[in-house]
């Protein structure tokens, strides 16, 4: 069910401003558990996979834009997921610290093959 603030604060007796000060706790905790998580796990599937974001310039024209990439892994079975937006080169040193910290150990990990992920 969603409820707008204000209902909520006249549901719950309390002022507009306590009602927005709560939600906006809720939110900073969601957000601070949903980027801690790891996904995936004993005999889990996470598919991992990046693309680039880059723009791009017509004819050669106009602003240079610094290229960047987008990494990230979906779990199989529940949905869940992580995405980092990474700026520098798509090494074989990037992609690991990331599926280090989102990720959890002995997880079946998928991906395109791309080298930087073969070891």
């Amino acid at each position: 069910m969603r409820l707008p603030q204000d209902q909520a604060a006249e549901l719950a007796g309390a002022s507009e401003r306590t009602a927005y000060e709560y939600f906006a706790y809720c939110r900073s905790t969601c957000l601070k558990e949903l980027l801690r998580a790891k996904i995936g796990g004993d005999g889990e599937v996470v598919e991992i996979s990046d693309t680039s974001l880059a723009k791009k310039r017509k004819y050669n024209r106009g602003r240079h834009y610094e290229e960047f990439w987008l990494f990230g892994g979906v779990e199989r079975g529940t949905g869940r997921w992580f995405g980092r937006i990474v700026y520098n080169k798509r090494t074989k040193e990037t992609p690991l610290p990331i599926m280090k910290r989102f990720i959890k150990p002995r997880t079946h990990i998928m991906s395109d093959m791309f080298a930087t992920y073969v070891r």
